[in-house]
């Protein structure tokens, strides 16, 4: 019986699904890549229970700032928003906490998730944002510069290391701190959303972001470096 030769079409096609299996090197390397990611979301959790253990001391430095603002504020309407929002978060801290660490656990997942596709940012242009439309949405957006960059100042050498450790994960060169997605940046925009949905008042939104200096803030530095003990138990250095 004559052999029936395949039809240019079949050919074609089965050519086609041939070069698109994967080599047994070529599923070893996409399996070791995404087993590396996996490494990087497994700090997710980490940093969102390291965050939950500071929350209380957070909540008790802001009530205690905002008390002494209220008392110290020459502005009558000043003193009364201080007073109201120290009020608020002592008799809401458990919710509060709640707040923060449900926005720290979606923050980081979603940065880690984009990882692979956030690019470099240009340091100058790292903060720069033309979508505020009122002064107040300017002046946060200045507020949270300056307290992220604080932040960054203050844990550069964790930084530096948490973004080598993370450029090791996938094999790349040490990435900028603008693409790390443990970034003081992130924490700061957390605390923040939570305080806006703990309180619709923009003029306290406002103040929020004013209070948010290192000295009030979560303590940073302990958090990465547990991060980067973690990274270098796995393997990663």
């Amino acid at each position: 019986m004559d052999n029936i030769p395949l039809s240019p079409v079949v050919a074609s096609s089965a050519k086609s699904s041939a070069a698109s299996v994967l080599t047994p090197e070529g599923r070893k390397a996409e399996s070791s890549s995404a087993s590396r990611l996996l490494i990087l979301q497994s700090m997710v959790p980490l940093a969102t229970n390291l965050v939950s253990s500071q929350l209380e001391a957070l909540s008790n430095r802001l009530a205690d700032q905002l008390f002494k603002l209220s008392d110290q504020a020459v502005r009558p309407e000043e003193a009364k928003l201080s007073l109201e929002a120290h009020q608020l978060i002592k008799r809401n801290s458990t919710t509060f906490y709640r707040l923060v660490a449900g926005q720290i656990n979606a923050a980081l997942s979603k940065e880690v998730s984009v990882f692979n596709t956030r690019k470099r940012v240009k340091k100058d242009q790292q903060y720069l944002d033309n979508t505020a439309q009122t002064y107040e949405e300017m002046e946060g957006k200045i507020l949270l510069r300056n307290a992220s960059h604080a932040l960054e100042v203050l844990n550069a050498e964790p930084l530096v290391m948490l973004n080598t450790l993370i450029g090791r994960i996938l094999y790349r060169m040490p990435i900028d701190v603008s693409q790390n997605p443990f970034r003081p940046e992130i924490f700061v925009k957390a605390v923040h959303q939570a305080w806006m949905e703990l309180d619709p008042n923009p003029a306290s939104q406002l103040l929020i972001l004013r209070l948010l200096q290192p000295a009030v803030f979560l303590q940073l530095n302990p958090l990465l470096d547990e991060i980067n003990q973690e990274l270098m138990a796995r393997g990663i250095r």
